[in-house]
């Protein structure tokens, strides 16, 4: 029999983009004999993993988390099978404060995960700020191990915690059977895409200013984003207006697909800060996946260790003007179908099995380190 896995998460999986690393690493667990049983604000689970149980989240923003929280420990101390033969509990950083009381008392194995340090504004990215290093604090006195995005990321973590816990990085993946991959040439278009969220301290001023320089390229080209978030507003606006600008709104999966598919360059905004150095973002995965250029602000968090010829991110603080010429140094150059292929062999290391491996090594030794 495989391990048995409780997954603890404070994000609805039927609605938060931001899920699909849920739902992508338990399906390819699954895979492999790892029994996955996802204790989730969602009413609904998802196929390919073994138990789905839903707990009841408060509409407030800001009360969600506690809400859930609660819920999630009432669930467990009610529902005794939840832990009867269950090897590890994996738990989001949100829901920490409220669960691992619990597993202690009942002497069960937990870990932490975090896919990402609090990212949002304003008042509730305090609130989310605090919870996030009292999450860490706790798994490091009483967890096994935790689970974080990238290296830089659990630099990030250490800052916070005051002694040597195991962490192992999982970056975020994608699914290569997804991408119907054909390598790309833009002979007489490029087409220029972004898919993610649409919050202002990600990047999207410095990616509206593309529009200043991509007719300097030597054909034709447009830009599509699709996403919600705070600057949505503004971006149909602007798409209202000029026509090389389209706005798709959020989308479904499928169709984010068939759109990085029509495309040839993948745009990573997020800029040169820490917190988004320490991210492993979902876009890049699916942008190799689909055998994307890549361009943007370079640092870490956007792009594969290493030199990558399908990386024309820009140490310039007007990136977008630098990538534009790199872009067309490439047109020139008749190589970027080759240039493609590359970008799609290279998300082999981001395909959702291979990282299901290693994250199953990585659990495997916390559990056999700590006996």
């Amino acid at each position: 029999m495989g391990m048995r896995v409780v997954w603890i998460t404070g994000r609805r999986l039927d609605s938060d983009l931001a899920a699909s690393t849920e739902e992508g690493l338990s399906k390819a667990l699954a895979k492999i004999g790892v029994e996955i049983h996802m204790i989730s604000p969602s009413i609904s689970g998802f196929e390919g993993i073994f138990r789905h149980s839903f707990v009841e989240q408060s509409k407030v923003r800001g009360f969600q988390t506690i809400s859930a929280g609660r819920n999630c420990a009432k669930l467990i101390r009610r529902d005794l099978e939840i832990s009867r033969g269950v090897d590890l509990f994996i738990v989001d950083w949100r829901l920490v404060g409220s669960v691992w009381k619990i597993l202690e008392n009942s002497k069960i194995p937990w870990a932490i995960i975090d896919r990402g340090p609090p990212a949002s504004e304003g008042i509730l990215a305090w609130i989310q700020k605090f919870q996030w290093r009292k999450g860490w604090e706790i798994a490091s006195k009483y967890s096994i191990g935790g689970f974080v995005v990238s290296l830089e990321h659990e630099k990030f973590v250490r800052d916070f915690i005051s002694n040597e816990m195991k962490i192992r990085p999982v970056p975020a993946g994608t699914n290569l059977e997804d991408f119907n991959f054909q390598p790309k040439y833009p002979e007489d278009f490029v087409n220029f895409v972004y898919s993610g969220r649409l919050d202002s301290n990600r990047g999207m001023k410095s990616m509206l200013g593309l529009l200043d320089t991509i007719d300097r390229l030597p054909i034709k080209a447009n830009i599509v984003i699709a996403g919600s978030g705070n600057c949505e507003r503004k971006i149909q606006s602007i798409a209202n207006k000029d026509g090389r600008l389209k706005f798709l709104g959020e989308i479904e999966f499928d169709e984010v697909c068939r759109v990085l598919e029509e495309a040839h360059v993948g745009i990573m905004p997020m800029p040169d800060t820490r917190i988004w150095r320490t991210s492993s973002p979902l876009k890049l995965a699916e942008y190799l996946a689909a055998g994307l250029i890549t361009v943007g602000p370079k640092h870490q968090g956007n792009s594969l260790l290493g030199e990558n010829n399908w990386d024309l991110l820009s140490k310039s603080e007007n990136w977008a003007d630098e990538c534009i010429v790199l872009v067309s140094d490439l047109i020139e150059s008749k190589s970027w179908r080759e240039v493609s292929e590359q970008s799609r062999r290279d998300s082999a290391a981001l395909d959702w099995g291979r990282i299901a491996n290693i994250f199953l090594e990585n659990m495997s030794a916390m559990l056999n380190q700590s006996l």
